[in-house]
């Protein structure tokens, strides 16, 4: 015997067998005849056959059966009844009765195609081949509903040619709805059956109520004749040609309009369903039935009804103010009464026009949904009130057109409507949210919507959507507060700044009395991090929202947070924006962490039992505070309160010292009197002083026999005092224990044997930190470049093996590299208020870390390049020009290296002041040192990382003394050629490795500029070996259109997306070695404002999470522009108005 697995897989391989044989030779199967009368006179009679099963998956298809098509299936049934004998069970249902059946079917038609014998359902009923209840009821309904006579034809033979046992309930259900069938009968002449067959082949998964719906779409005239795209399209050309008509324009009768109705679009779209799989099927018809509301066609009736009234009624009076046999028009109005009422007629709700357009483009959109899609717009459309059915329907539309836009956020999108979808189904819909959506659908552009900026944040964080949505159910249903606020656009950052609803909720409720503005979350965990209150956390807020610097700021002292008393000194400082002493231990506080140190505790003091009873009891909370934070706390809280509540002793002392003064007076008045001569004015005081004195004295006395006190305002202002002298002291002390652990910590980690102490005072703590912060080796680096040179030397690292290579490669190729190792190149000039100042090549490793400190850029210590100021310092092939005056006054800096060919290419030059002369100095600077070393000034080239292995290329900067100057060959050559002569002269002077390694900066020069055909002819030689960065930049900055679109979309969008990030400064709003950016966001606006977008966001900082709120004016400008072209007009209005 054979074994039973090999004996199951021979039954698997005949019954793929068999199925193969149906497809090949009786794919036409099930089906109907579409004649079954012989034609007179034609040499053939093939039987034209629709095929078109009720289980099929294909759209139908019309046969031709001939002789060969009868013989090849003649040849199947046989084989599948005698060589599949036990697969063909498989497949049928009863495999007897199906071959009865098929007999007898091929039997008709070879009568027909053969001999040319008329056959019909008649023949049929009466064989006897079908069951009896079925003959009879099929008998009996074409005698009662002559109208379906068709109808039942095919199906009796669509019931005999299935491979599926006869099915009454299919002729119980024509019966049922024979009026209704009877209708879409008539719907398509040339294929009458074609929806009735589809129809009764999808019963069980369609539902009742879309039938009724489907017929009057089908059927009703004025549905028939809507236009779903533009359906008052002619009713507006009818008001324009009527108006022209008037002024005796000539004109031209509009024509109907050829767009697609939207009757056409539902029978299309209901036979795409009719062809999907069963499971899909069922979904994409109750989705189907959910858009064809009822409501939505009376609607669509309505409307239609009114566009339809409107034509006729312009057509009318357009004809009479046509001119006949040669006459003018007549009219027998003015051309005011006119106009208005062409107005009225043609006055159409904007609403219902855009719910029509709205609900053929979900008809239209719903073939690309997946069956999760599907059923996800189920969900939604069910929980939607009946009364706002509409709304729902345009809804539907403008997600998916953002859905469409963002295709990236597609899942996200899903996550969100299915938590809101359920959302509105538990608890319905409130009207803040129903006004929002409104106000969202009726906007012609585009606004900040809830689901859309929700869908847009999640990034694939797990559950995020989950707690927005229930932040979203507390405000909106039980707070009730506008959904359409900045504020609650923000409910996608409150959720990932913490799962707590209720303290969200809280503080939400809290800035509902504040601005409205959108806030990040890292600005709301910062301000949860710091504040213990709902008011404390709201003044940090906004603080954070209000001065981005302070951020980053509030991000290094979170450690600090677990000193209670330095948390709430730390969030009182970020709430009243006094970010410059927090600063001074920020630097500390990043370097212990950074170290993995622990962050030091603030040492509580002792002081004497009672040292506080001698002054009122309200103070006293605030005194104990004090006297833990201050060594000398008694001696504070007297210079502080001693004034309003001065000791005994005190009081006494100045008693005594003025009854002392008063005596002596006295005494000295009248020895005077009895020597009888006046005493000098200054021996005596004089009567005004005494009686100050004697009033003085008075006060004294009474104040030590009274209680000291103050009032109510008094007393809350010195309390204050006390609390911010204690929150001093506190900060003094963790400075000085921080500095003393970051030293210490210090000197464990580098082995130092002494710590400088200007090392951690600003600005130096804030490089020691940016140091200690970066990743190795570029770290490593910093450290021995501020440790092995903290004699105020520096190119220590000149002896690196990789710098003595460069140097001895340089020099073999004649380049001099003495004048680049020291500092003996000077250039002297002079500022703009006549003060002199030097040029050199700076020697102080300070200098080099401090590159962008003195000028605000992105190589500050705050800032994301500070690592290349470490690479400056380290390789041989860069150096650093500072301009000083004599007495060190920085005027200028600019970066200075040599390329891998040996050419000195200069960079940015920053001055504070441009009327200072320093680009012109550095222009003589570069030209002397170039002479010196018997080397050139270059503007490109490779320039080598050595030591470091990170550096930042902001790209060189031409210089007036390089080829491309006002006295360089181009501008020789410029002015003797054309620009067809051009590259070949060009190419035969330099060659053609020097040009390709130029082609930038060639083709953006200004000269290059006015000739566009060189420009064209040069593109034309290098484009295919120009690199990534090259075609960007020279598609940013040509002024040509076409050539700028030509490079950027050989790009890919993340390529420009890469590019944009890594040269950006924001100091200096320009892409280093690019361009500027309003020059970049500009040219990409033209281009594709969706890649320009992405481009702007790409070049702001990290901690900016959302366009309005940042701060960066050039960038804000380019969003506001990019998001008009985008159709958010509320956007842009919100960035232009800041």
């Amino acid at each position: 015997m054979q074994p039973l697995e090999n004996k199951r897989t021979k039954i698997q391989s005949g019954i793929a067998r068999a199925r193969l044989l149906l497809k090949r030779d009786l794919a036409w199967l099930p089906g109907y005849p579409m004649r079954m009368t012989k034609i007179e006179g034609e040499p053939e009679n093939p039987c034209p056959w629709q095929s078109d099963s009720m289980t099929s998956e294909n759209d139908s298809t019309s046969w031709s059966i001939d002789g060969e098509h009868l013989r090849r299936a003649q040849m199947t049934v046989t084989k599948l009844r005698h060589r599949f004998p036990r697969a063909l069970p498989k497949i049928v249902d009863d495999a007897d009765d199906w071959l009865r059946r098929i007999d007898f079917l091929l039997g008709l038609l070879k009568g027909f195609v053969h001999h040319g014998q008329t056959f019909g359902s008649d023949d049929v009923l009466q064989s006897g081949v079908l069951p009896a209840r079925w003959t009879n009821l099929a008998g009996r309904m074409k005698s009662t509903h002559p109208q379906l006579a068709n109808l039942l034809d095919a199906v009796t033979f669509q019931t005999l040619s299935d491979q599926r046992n006869c099915d009454l309930e299919s002729l119980v259900w024509i019966e049922l709805h024979a009026a209704e069938l009877t209708l879409l009968s008539s719907v398509n002449r040339e294929q009458p059956l074609q929806l009735p067959i589809r129809i009764l082949t999808a019963r069980e998964n369609f539902p009742s109520e879309l039938l009724n719906v489907l017929v009057r779409c089908l059927t009703d005239p004025l549905i028939c004749t809507c236009r779903w795209k533009r359906p008052h399209a002619r009713l507006r050309q009818l008001c324009e040609t009527t108006l022209k008509a008037a002024k005796q324009v000539e004109v031209v009768f509009p024509e109907d309009s050829s767009e697609e109705s939207l009757a056409h679009l539902v029978t299309t779209t209901f036979l795409e369903v009719c062809a999907d799989r069963p499971k899909q099927q069922r979904d994409r018809f109750a989705l189907l039935n959910q858009l064809l509301a009822s409501e939505l066609v009376d609607v669509v009736a309505e409307t239609q009804a009114k566009i339809v009234a409107g034509e006729e009624e312009l057509s009318k009076r357009l004809r009479r103010l046509q001119p006949r046999h040669d006459q003018g028009p007549q009219p027998d109005f003015s051309s005011r009464d006119l106009k208005r009422k062409v107005a009225a007629t043609s006055e159409i709700d904007r609403v219902r026009i855009a719910t029509i357009t709205a609900l053929g483009n979900c008809l239209q959109l719903q073939k690309t949904f997946s069956p999760t899609e599907s059923r996800l717009w189920i969900d939604f459309l069910t929980g939607f009130p009946p009364d706002h059915v509409a709304l729902s329907i345009r809804l539907i539309a403008k997600w998916c057109h953002s859905w469409n836009y963002k295709a990236d956020h597609r899942r996200n999108f899903i996550r969100v409507i299915i938590l809101v979808s359920a959302l509105i189904r538990r608890r319905g819909i409130p009207q803040s949210m129903l006004k929002h959506w409104y106000h969202h659908v009726d906007e012609k552009r585009a606004y900040n919507e809830f689901v859309v900026d929700t869908a847009d944040e999640l990034a694939d964080q797990p559950k995020l959507e989950v707690r927005t949505v229930r932040l979203l159910e507390k405000v909106a249903f039980d707070f009730q507060f506008d959904i359409g606020s900045e504020l609650i656009s923000s409910l996608v950052e409150f959720a990932q700044a913490t799962d707590n609803d209720d303290m969200s909720c809280s503080l939400i409720e809290h800035l509902t009395r504040k601005p409205d503005t959108t806030y990040t979350a890292i600005d709301l965990r910062l301000a949860y991090h710091f504040g213990d209150s709902v008011d404390v956390i709201s003044d940090v807020l906004l603080s954070l929202d209000n001065h981005p610097d302070l951020t980053e700021l509030a991000t290094q002292l979170k450690p600090l947070a677990d000193d209670k008393d330095l948390k709430r000194i730390i969030a009182r400082r970020l709430a009243d924006n006094d970010g410059k002493v927090l600063s001074r231990i920020a630097a500390t506080t990043s370097i212990l962490r950074n170290l993995k140190q622990p962050i030091p505790k603030c040492e509580r003091f002792d002081q004497a039992a009672g040292w506080v009873n001698r002054y009122p009891s309200e103070f006293h909370s605030a005194l104990e505070s004090l006297g833990q934070a201050a060594a000398d706390a008694p001696r504070i809280a007297e210079s502080v309160l001693g004034k309003a509540f001065p000791s005994p002793e005190k009081l006494n002392q100045q008693i005594d010292a003025l009854e002392s003064k008063l005596t002596e007076s006295a005494a000295k008045r009248n020895d005077n009197a009895q020597r009888d001569h006046p005493a000098e004015p200054f021996d005596t005081p004089q009567p005004n002083d005494e009686g100050r004195m004697r009033g003085r004295l008075t006060n004294l006395r009474r104040r030590r026999t009274q209680v000291p006190s103050v009032s109510l305002a008094r007393r809350e202002k010195l309390i204050e005092k006390l609390r911010k002298r204690t929150e001093l002291e506190l900060l003094q002390q963790y400075a000085a224990t921080s500095r003393l652990h970051a030293a210490a910590a210090m000197q464990r980690r580098f082995s130092l044997k002494t710590f400088p102490d200007e090392w951690l005072s600003p600005p130096f703590d804030r490089v020691l930190r940016e140091i200690n912060g970066l990743d190795n080796p570029m770290q490593d680096l910093g450290i021995r470049l501020l440790f092995e040179t903290s004699e105020r030397t520096t190119r220590n690292f000149d002896e690196e093996p990789r710098n003595l290579v460069f140097r001895q490669r340089m020099e073999a190729t004649g380049v001099r590299m003495e004048p680049w190792l020291s500092d003996q190149v000077r250039q002297s000039a002079t500022t703009a208020d006549g003060l002199p100042y030097q040029l050199a090549f700076t020697r102080d490793v300070i200098d080099f870390l401090l590159m962008g400190f003195h000028f605000d850029t992105c190589l500050s210590p705050d800032s994301f390049n500070f690592f290349s100021t470490v690479a400056n310092a380290v390789d041989l092939n860069k150096r650093v020009v500072y301009a000083k005056t004599d007495t060190g006054k920085v005027i200028g800096r600019c970066l200075f290296a040599l390329n891998d060919s040996g050419e000195v290419l200069t960079y940015y030059r920053y001055s504070h002041n441009p009327r200072d002369g320093f680009a012109e100095a550095v222009d003589q600077f570069a030209e002397q040192l170039a002479s010196q070393m018997q080397t050139s000034i270059a503007t490109g080239g490779k320039v080598s990382k050595l030591v470091a292995k990170d550096w930042y290329d902001d790209g060189p900067w031409q210089t007036n003394s390089n080829w491309l100057g006002d006295d360089g060959l181009l501008a020789r050559l410029t002015k003797d050629g054309g620009d067809a002569s051009l590259l070949p002269v060009l190419l035969e002077e330099v060659g053609r490795d020097f040009l390709k390694r130029r082609v930038t900066e060639l083709a953006i020069n200004t000269r290059v500029r006015e000739k566009p055909q060189f420009l064209q002819s040069l593109l034309d030689e290098f484009e295919n070996e120009l690199s990534v960065r090259h075609k960007f930049t020279i598609g940013v900055n040509v002024d040509s259109i076409a050539i700028s679109h030509r490079l950027l979309s050989q790009l890919r969008w993340s390529e420009i997306v890469g590019l944009v990030n890594r040269h950006q400064c924001n100091e200096c709003d320009v892409f280093h070695g690019i361009a500027e950016y309003s020059r970049v966001f500009r040219v990409l606006s033209n281009f594709h404002p969706t890649l320009a977008l992405r481009a702007i966001r790409a070049s702001r900082p990290s901690s900016i999470k959302d366009d309005t709120s940042d701060p960066n004016r050039t960038r804000r400008s380019a969003l506001a522009h990019v998001h008009r072209l985008l159709g958010r007009e509320h956007l842009a209005a919100k960035l232009s108005a800041k």
